[in-house]
């Protein structure tokens, strides 16, 4: 008997907080966690595995939220970004959508919030 694969989903943040929020938030979910702490870490994760959504802070140390994008458009299936910001207005999240991303989740993270977007990238086609 075949056992069903966990969706996988990659964290970037270079904040272990935050890290921690999202993966209490999913932990009752089927999602395999990933973490990353920069775009050097996260490209490093994406050349050798597809997750189905990345999770990814709006500026990173040594890049932003366009560069990990440009890393996940590498991959042989559609990964959904969401990217997360303090000040997560709408000209961010139209920035986002308009380049092919996902969503934008605010913080500090309303939990509910952040479940529901996660969660609802499985039924992205």
């Amino acid at each position: 008997m075949e056992t069903a694969r966990l969706a996988s989903i990659l964290i970037v943040c270079p904040f272990p907080e935050h890290h921690a929020i999202i993966e209490r938030v999913l932990q009752s979910t089927k999602w395999a966690i990933h973490h990353a702490a920069s775009c050097r870490e996260a490209a490093m994760f994406l050349a050798e595995n597809q997750p189905e959504a990345v999770i990814c802070e709006r500026t990173l140390p040594d890049g932003s939220w366009e560069d990990i994008w440009r890393y996940t458009k590498q991959l042989s299936h559609k990964s959904s970004l969401i990217v997360s910001c303090r000040l997560a207005d709408d000209h961010l999240w139209a920035e986002v959508l308009n380049a092919g991303g996902f969503n934008v989740v605010g913080q500090p993270f309303d939990e509910e919030e952040l479940l529901r977007v996660v969660e609802s990238t499985r039924f992205r086609p």
